[in-house]
């Protein structure tokens, strides 16, 4: 086995639930189709393997032809599935800000407040709170800058504190 494809390997043994995990919020939580495109996303990867820059992250690289495939996916669907009470439920698992939001809210709640974020701020609190992701890496993403990136996370934030009031941003 050639040693780049091993690498790739590795790789794609580290990141592909990962990236399963990011697409199945995204497109509705329709497994078949989440598989699906995850697979699309790797072989994309694969064939473009070549040219990734190894002085990079590749969570970054392989999270960006995420992204990039998810936008194609909507302009043929024209619409987005994202399911917003499972991201809800993905975000109480990690234990972070909707823990304090669940001991005063039920689950609908918390989905009703995440459903009326916009878009990107709601992008960047699930790459943030569902994928882990650092702020430079949700900016690569992006394509955007880290100060925009902490912004929209920070107005989200505020958009919650506005809609509920006991929590501290």
């Amino acid at each position: 086995m050639a040693k780049p494809f091993k690498k790739f390997l590795d790789h794609y043994n580290a990141y592909f639930e990962k990236v399963y995990r990011y697409i199945f919020f995204r497109v509705g939580r329709n497994k078949e189709l989440a598989e699906d495109m995850t697979s699309e996303i790797f072989l994309k990867a694969l064939e473009k393997y070549g040219d990734f820059d190894h002085n990079r992250p590749f969570a970054v690289w392989i999270y960006r032809i995420a992204h990039n495939h998810l936008v194609d996916f909507y302009k043929k669907v024209k619409f987005e599935m994202m399911d917003i009470e499972e991201v809800a439920n993905e975000i109480r698992a990690k234990g972070n800000l909707v823990d304090e939001l669940e001991t005063r809210l039920n689950s609908g709640s918390v989905t009703e407040v995440l459903e009326d974020l916009p878009r990107l701020q709601k992008e960047v609190i699930v790459m943030k709170y569902v994928n882990d992701l650092t702020n430079p890496e949700i900016a690569e993403i992006l394509d955007t800058n880290e100060a925009h990136v902490r912004v929209l996370h920070h107005r989200a934030l505020q958009w919650l504190k506005t809609r509920l009031s006991f929590v501290t941003v």
